[in-house]
């Protein structure tokens, strides 16, 4: 028998405080670095415009104006998730150099309560008795979430690429917690709340497809679930599904989608969902096969065992379940590759690293309440009894091999300070300024501006070219006024 005791409780409680401050100081190299930070590649190609406004004294109407025709620019001519293309104008290197660290702020801060409000909706709805495990799971995943992230530059570091999927990715959580709160709740009243929701769902509608696409089968599902069940929540469900639904319609409609596409290869429809599925085997192989994901793995298993022991659900269907949820995980692949062809560089597969957690928990979690429902002695409980009441030993044994194994691939708090240490990313930062001040100068024909020669790996090197034709010299030009830039 599993124990149920203070002492049992209390070990836990404890595991997750020391994961919490873990979590916090882990950060604080990470949010470190963002202060010698700088805007890169697209951040100045969509917000070249909005730059000039506001560098001009514009008013505020001047600048929605200029927000507003870039979206139907972008809506007609290259793509159509207009939230995204509102989102992109507003890097925050367009006050100043040196705001670009919000960038970081806001990508953290938003992949963080993103996790957390879907925890916490779970918890509320499905597992009040295990506060817990639950604040167990959410701190340890979303520390290995951050710190094993393979391409950190996309995710924290480069606002344009971070907002179009690190952004949206934890806004979705947010709305997916909410929906959840809908449908676990029985009031029918129209509220504040249900509007929220609804914005949330239209603003969530118009990011990237790889986004929206996973998300529609959900609230699909949701709905379907909901009218059979006769919830009373069910129209509201069915509204906040209607609105996303028109959303994803008027991106997915858009004519720029098909501009855009002519520039790639096609697929074809049929041999990018072989594709998707193909591609979100591999990678899913690739990091369960990863040390530091087997440790973070056995270490949680006793707390999800616990939660699906514990939980109402009757886990009738694994097969199906399975097929399902590695369905909905392999779909995010679909539309980048129908579209262009492959993925869109690191920035999307950092969110198929994210969301590959999702499907490793609802997986454990519904195997285990599958076995657990049907004899008590296919997994043992006293196999994961020790590891509860040695919870402390077990801790410290857990976070000495994780730190072996993380230090040789690159986890993010060990690099960015290994890089304040050295000095590596002060020394980025002075030659950075130095380029910008060249380009912030009264408007020119043709500024010749140095190349950057020390780059953290966690930064991105500015790719400006010996020639102006081309696009990222185009967008420094642009963005600062000029005929042209090139580089020395």
């Amino acid at each position: 028998k599993i124990l149920n005791t203070n002492k049992h409780f209390n070990s836990i409680k404890i595991l997750w405080q020391l994961l919490l401050v873990a979590f916090i100081v882990s950060l604080i190299p990470i949010v470190t670095v963002s202060f010698y930070s700088h805007p890169n590649y697209d951040d100045y190609n969509f917000s070249a415009n909005l730059h000039q406004c506001i560098k001009s004294g514009g008013s505020i109407f001047e600048a929605l104006d200029i927000i507003f025709q870039e979206i139907k620019d972008c809506y007609f001519n290259w793509q159509g998730n207009f939230s995204a293309i509102f989102m992109f104008q507003i890097q925050p290197g367009i006050i100043s150099q040196n705001a670009y660290f919000i960038n970081t702020l806001l990508m953290l801060s938003t992949l963080i309560f993103g996790e957390y409000s879907l925890f916490n909706r779970l918890y509320k709805s499905f597992f009040k008795d295990k506060k817990d495990e639950m604040l167990l799971l959410f701190f340890l995943i979303t520390i290995i979430k951050i710190q094993l992230v393979p391409y950190p530059f996309d995710s924290f570091y480069w606002y344009n690429g971070a907002v179009y999927y690190t952004f949206f990715y934890g806004i979705t959580l947010m709305l997916l917690s909410l929906m959840i709160e809908l449908l676990t709740t029985s009031d029918r009243k129209i509220d504040f709340k249900l509007i929220c929701t609804a914005l949330l769902a239209f603003f969530v509608s118009g990011s990237s497809f790889t986004n929206t696409l996973p998300i529609l089968i959900i609230l699909i599902t949701i709905c379907i679930y909901a009218f059979n069940s006769n919830k009373n929540s069910r129209y509201k469900i069915l509204f906040i599904s209607i609105i996303f639904l028109i959303g994803f319609i008027i991106a997915f409609v858009a004519p720029g989608n098909s501009a855009r596409q002519s520039f790639f290869e096609k697929t074809g429809a049929i041999n990018s969902v072989f594709l998707s599925l193909k591609h979100a085997f591999s990678w899913l192989l690739t990091w369960i096969k990863n040390p530091c994901n087997l440790l973070v793995w056995i270490f949680l298993c006793p707390a999800i065992y616990s939660l699906a022991k514990s939980s109402k659900f009757k886990f009738k269907h694994p097969i199906i379940f399975i097929i399902f949820a590695f369905g909905l995980f392999a779909c995010q692949w679909t539309p980048p590759l129908y579209a262009m062809g492959g993925i869109s560089g690191g920035r999307q597969l950092n969110v198929f690293f994210y969301s590959h957690y999702w499907f490793m928990l609802s997986i454990l979690f519904y195997i285990f309440g599958y076995l657990s429902r049907k004899s008590s002695s296919v997994i043992p409980a006293r196999s994961f009894s020790f590891i509860k009441t040695k919870a402390i030993a077990v801790f410290l044994v857990f976070a000495i091999l994780f730190i072996i194994v993380a230090r040789g691939q690159g986890m993010l708090s060990l690099v960015t300070a290994k890089s304040i240490v050295n000095g590596e990313v002060q020394e980025y930062h002075t030659e950075m300024n130095s380029m910008i001040s060249q380009l912030e100068v009264e408007p020119q024909e043709v500024v010749y501006v140095d190349r950057i020669k020390t780059v953290p790996s966690f930064f991105g090197e500015p790719d400006i070219q010996g020639h102006s034709i081309y696009w990222v010299n185009t967008a420094y030009a642009q963005y600062f006024g000029h005929g042209a830039v090139i580089a020395k």
